[in-house]
């Protein structure tokens, strides 16, 4: 597993204390475990090829309020999604959940991956976590400079 270009204060802090890893489909499954009004999953998430990483946002956006918590782990050691990149490689980068009650955006960007979103949004296509998941290994073997150009061919 390769941690590219972490700063140095990520370092420290992994130096200093145990990382948990799992894998990004367990990482997912413990969300729609947890919670049970799901409109979408949405990655903010470095691009491993580029020059800086820093850790990803995993926001969750539900349809109802639900006071389930989620990963009680990550306050006490930091956590890491492990993600197989379509390289053959794999890539671990360190993540934080965020739940929120608001309408799920329906583009995607460069560092923006939609890694699921119910057939109820009104405003986009549906996506199902083995599709999301699938663009984003593809997303993180790529440079951002070849991932706008497939975009922008989409358009």
């Amino acid at each position: 597993m390769k941690h590219p270009n972490v700063d140095s204060a990520e370092y420290e802090q992994i130096a200093q204390g145990r990382v948990i890893s799992e894998p990004i489909q367990a990482v997912i499954d413990e969300i729609n475990k947890t919670f049970d009004d799901i409109a979408a999953i949405t990655l903010s998430h470095p691009l491993p090829k580029e020059d800086e990483m820093h850790p990803m946002q995993i926001i969750v956006y539900l349809s109802k309020s639900s006071p389930s918590m989620l990963d009680p782990m990550q306050h006490v050691a930091p956590t890491e999604a492990v993600i197989d990149v379509n390289d053959g490689n794999q890539v671990g980068i360190l993540y934080d959940i965020h739940v929120i009650m608001d309408e799920p955006a329906g583009t995607e960007t460069v560092n923006v991956t939609p890694v699921y979103r119910s057939d109820e949004v009104g405003h986009a296509d549906p996506i199902t976590v083995e599709d999301g998941l699938e663009r984003l290994r593809w997303k993180l073997g790529k440079t951002s400079d070849e991932i706008q150009s497939t975009l922008r061919e989409k358009r």
